[in-house]
């Protein structure tokens, strides 16, 4: 990788951090002037809804403008590498029988065209289609 290349990464990772860290502080900073307890899916819900870009699991990490992310147990953020493309996919059942189902598959992804997809049952591989 170019020198050029690593400091633009490592300055999208710190205005990632920043971003992250500010949102997160100000919502701390309300809810204890609210008297409302701290809790990850208080902080997950409200994350979501100031930064419309991000993906929170109830453990507090996740995926922000493409880089993974954690917040540890002192509310503080760090920023991981780049996601290996991360996809928004979603499933609808239109048919769902006793042996069989129908499902309609919608993803997108930011950083490209999907080529294919794999299905799964129980992790076990049951069709896999590619464009």
């Amino acid at each position: 990788m170019k020198m050029t290349e690593v400091a633009k990464e490592e300055s999208d990772k710190a205005q990632i951090q920043e971003e992250i860290q500010l949102k997160l502080t100000e919502i701390i900073a309300d809810k204890l002037a609210q008297n409302i307890q701290i809790t990850n899916n208080l902080i997950k819900e409200e994350l979501e809804n100031k930064l419309l870009e991000i993906e929170v699991t109830e453990e507090l990490t996740g995926i922000y403008k493409g880089y993974e992310y954690w917040i540890d147990e002192d509310y503080n953020v760090h920023i991981g590498e780049k996601a290996n493309n991360p996809i928004k996919v979603e499933l609808i059942a239109s048919y769902v029988g006793t042996s069989s189902c129908t499902v309609n598959v919608e993803a997108s992804s930011k950083k490209g065209n999907i080529v294919g997809y794999i299905y799964k049952i129980d992790n076990t591989q049951t069709e896999e289609l590619t464009r």
